[in-house]
């Protein structure tokens, strides 16, 4: 794992899980939220508009699902210290 583990006022999270479900409003809202960090909220998943956000702004936080993952694997590497997996919130992907 790369960077700091811990989420802090310098992280800044991509959150484009829906709100209205517990580990998106948990981890995706109220974490960054708790801590200080930035939080940069997207009403709908679509793949171009993810993966621009991820290279072009300093996301360091990335909370998904695997159907999430699975649609940005073709993509060029992207640049996140975490990316959180909701069948193991508490492990990361990388």
């Amino acid at each position: 794992m790369r960077g700091n583990p811990n989420p802090t006022f310098r992280q800044s999270f991509l959150a484009v899980l829906p709100i209205t479900h517990s580990f998106g409003a948990r981890i995706g809202l109220l974490a960054p939220l708790c801590v200080g960090a930035s939080c940069r909220l997207v009403a709908r998943f679509d793949t171009a508009k993810v993966h621009a956000l991820l290279a072009d702004t300093p996301i360091t936080v990335f909370p998904a699902v695997p159907t999430m993952l699975a649609s940005l694997d073709g993509w060029p590497e992207l640049h996140c210290t975490r990316i959180f997996n909701s069948i193991a919130p508490g492990n990361t992907w990388r």
